[in-house]
């Protein structure tokens, strides 16, 4: 039902194509698996299936984090970019705190 509800709702998109997310997708899944879902990305705005290494209840695509010498953390600053939730493509900013 979340995923569901972030993906109708008015909320700017994410290109997961673009930034820092497909620098990730090289580091955990290497070159040549990266390059697949990088053209996927591109061309369909989402992966046909996410590979098991990246199967999580949420994932990010865009976060930006500072850190924080009071709290002694690292917090997130701006809109959020969720890629997925649970499987399930969303690919919108959402507003929140990590």
């Amino acid at each position: 039902m979340m995923a569901d509800s972030i993906r109708i709702a008015n909320l700017p998109v994410v290109n997961s194509g673009e930034g820092l997310f497909p620098m990730f997708l090289k580091k955990i899944l290497g070159a040549e698996r990266s390059a697949v879902l990088i053209t996927e990305l591109n061309l369909y705005g989402k992966m046909n299936k996410i590979p098991r290494e990246m199967e999580h209840t949420l994932l990010f695509s865009d976060l930006h984090l500072k850190w924080d010498p009071k709290s002694h953390s690292f917090i997130s600053q701006g809109p959020i970019g969720l890629g997925y939730v649970a499987g399930k493509a969303v690919n919108k900013y959402v507003n929140g705190y990590v």
